[in-house]
C-alpha cells in the first residue's frame, strides 16, 4: 500500500477534502505522506493540490521538480482530461504519469492520488483511470456522497475496480451538507456494506463547530491509519 487512490463516484463528491484530511492524519502519525493528482482541469477555478493544504516540509526541495511531479499535467477547461487535454493541443502521455508517481512512491512512505472524477474518466482515448491504477498496483479507496441515489454509484464503481482485480481498501462516505433524510443515509450505510463485501471506513461528517463532527472525522483517520499500516508492505 504504497500508494492510494482516492477515488469517487462523480466529480464533486468531496475526493479533494478526503484526500487532504488522511493526507493530514498520516502525516500527524509520522507518516512521511504526499498528495498527487495526475491530471487537473478547471485550473482558472480550482486547484485540488493546493487544496490538500500540505505545507512543504524542508525535505521536499531535496526532490527535484516536486510541484510537477505532484501535477504532472493541468489544463484550464474543467472537463474530463482527454477532453481539457485535446482543446489545448496536448496529448496526455501515460508514461510521465507513471515516471511522476514512481518517483515520488521513492521518496515517500506514501502517496495518495487523487482521481479525477470516477475510476472510469478517460485519461486518453484509450485509457481510463482505473486501467492505469491497476497498472501501478494501486490501493483504492473509494468516496461516497451520502444521499440518494449513491447506493448503485458505488456497487458500480466497486464492480468496475474488482474486474481489474484492483485492491480496495475501504469506502469513506461523506455529507456534503448538513440536511437529508436520516434513515436514507444510514440505510446507505448499512446495505452498501452488506452488498459490497468491502471495508466502510466511516462517515466524514459535514464539518461544523459541533465536537461530535470531528470526533466522527477522527474515526475515518484511524480506520485508515489502521488499513495502511497492516497492509503497507503489500
Amino acid at each position: 500500500m504504497k500508494s492510494v487512490l482516492i477515488t469517487g463516484t462523480d466529480t464533486g463528491v468531496g475526493k479533494t477534502i478526503i484526500c487532504r484530511y488522511l493526507a493530514a492524519y498520516m502525516r500527524e502519525k509520522g507518516v512521511n505522506v504526499i498528495t498527487q493528482k495526475w491530471v487537473q482541469t478547471g485550473c482558472d477555478q480550482t486547484d485540488d493540490i493546493k487544496d490538500h493544504m500540505l505545507e512543504p516540509l524542508p525535505f521536499w526541495k531535496q526532490v527535484k521538480d516536486i510541484d510537477t511531479l505532484r501535477a504532472p499535467y493541468r489544463f484550464k477547461y474543467p472537463a474530463s482530461p482527454h477532453l481539457a487535454a485535446a482543446l489545448e493541443g496536448v496529448q496526455i502521455d501515460i508514461k510521465i504519469i507513471e515516471e511522476s508517481h514512481a518517483r515520488l512512491c521513492e521518496q515517500f512512505d506514501l502517496v495518495l492520488v487523487e482521481g479525477s472524477g470516477g475510476v472510469l474518466v478517460p485519461l486518453t482515448e484509450k485509457i481510463v483511470l482505473a486501467d492505469l491504477a491497476a497498472r501501478l498496483k494501486m490501493a483504492v479507496v473509494a468516496v461516497v456522497p451520502n444521499k440518494l441515489g449513491c447506493i448503485n454509484h458505488i456497487l458500480l464503481t466497486i464492480e468496475a475496480l474488482r474486474k481489474r482485480e484492483m485492491s480496495i481498501g475501504g469506502v469513506i462516505f461523506n455529507r456534503l451538507n448538513d440536511n437529508g433524510d436520516e434513515a436514507i443515509l444510514r440505510e446507505n450505510i448499512r446495505i452498501i456494506s452488506l452488498i459490497a463485501g468491502v471495508p466502510v471506513m466511516g462517515e466524514m461528517p459535514f464539518l461544523g463547530k459541533d465536537a461530535d463532527d470531528m470526533k466522527n472525522a477522527k474515526k475515518v483517520g484511524e480506520a485508515f491509519y489502521k488499513c495502511w499500516k497492516e497492509n503497507k508492505n503489500d
